[in-house]
This record gives structure tokens, sequence and C-alpha cells, in this order.
């Protein structure tokens, strides 16, 4: 296969695109184009941004709840699809447990059509721990997410099994 094109053609036809930066100059993670977002979703310049603790507190569409939001985040604002569907990454700053990581699709046209966050699991060989106000084994709904039970910590929840409280160490997997 051979194309005949005037000279400069090629170089001209790489240079339409605009180019985006993903970091900002210094190679570090964006500031958010928003301060304190309300919702995620209206973050929608790609780039790779880093949420801090204090901001996920205000995020109407944060995937956890606000118990769980106990660290800052790396947030990955993905290129998009010339329909206007872009995909939105959160994964947790985490060095002495596992990552979570939450992905979902977003459309920058219409909200009704956002897609809900998708847990990925992920390991690096530790548990999770309920953070000490969930008080309702019922209240952990992030289905994939596995959250190890001391033997003390078992007598905290109202809806733990009576005959097994304090006895031992438990492990819980949440299925859907």
């Amino acid at each position: 296969i051979y194309s005949i094109g005037q000279r400069g053609v090629n170089q001209f036809l790489k240079n339409i695109a605009p180019q985006v930066s993903m970091t900002d100059s210094g190679g570090r993670v964006k500031p958010l184009p928003v301060q304190n977002p309300a919702y995620l979703s209206d973050i929608t310049e790609v780039g790779h941004y880093y949420i801090y603790t204090q901001d996920t507190q205000n995020a109407l569409d944060f995937p956890l709840p606000k118990a769980f939001r106990d660290a800052g985040w790396f947030f990955d604002v993905l290129p998009g699809h010339y329909n206007g569907a872009l995909r939105q990454v959160l994964t947790r700053n985490s060095t002495g447990r596992n990552m979570l990581k939450f992905e979902r699709v977003i459309d920058i046209f219409n909200k009704k059509n956002n897609g809900s966050w998708n847990f990925n699991p992920q390991s690096a060989g530790f548990w999770e721990h309920i953070p000490k106000s969930i008080t309702k084994l019922s209240d952990l709904k992030i289905v994939g997410l596995d959250f190890y039970i001391t033997t003390e910590e078992s007598n905290r929840f109202t809806d733990f099994p009576k005959d097994f409280k304090g006895i031992a160490g438990w492990i819980l997997e949440v299925k859907s």
C-alpha cells in the first residue's frame, strides 16, 4: 500500500490534535481544577490528580462511606471517547495496607448516564480493618472487599452472631 501526499502533510496531520498534559510541569500530579468538588464527576479535565483526605469528605459521589475516607487518593481522569464517555480511577494512597481502587465511566454530556464506581480487588497481603464508628456488619457493602475482625471487635457489632462473639478473629468476605 502506497500513499501520495504533499510535502509536510504528515507533520500537519500529526499536530491536529491538541496535546494534553497529564501532570503538572514538574511531573507531579496536577492540582484539582475545582477546590472542594461536590461531585468528582464534575472533574472532566484529563490528568493525574491527588485528592486530600479533607476533600474526600465533601465529595457526594465518592465510592466509600465517610468512615473509610481516612487517606488521600490518587484520582486519574483518563482520555475519553468522542461521544463524551471518559474513565475515572480512584486509588487509595496506601503503603502500610492494601491499595483500594475504584473505576467508573462517566458521560460528560449527561450525568444521568454516569456509571457506578466499580471496586477492583487488589491485595498486598493485608486485611482491611473496619472503622470503629461502624457497629453493624450490614453496613459493609463494598462487594469484593475482605475485612479482618479481631476477637474484641466481634463484640462491637450488633448483627454479629451472638454465639460466636468474643471467641476468635474472623475474616468477613463481602459478596454480592
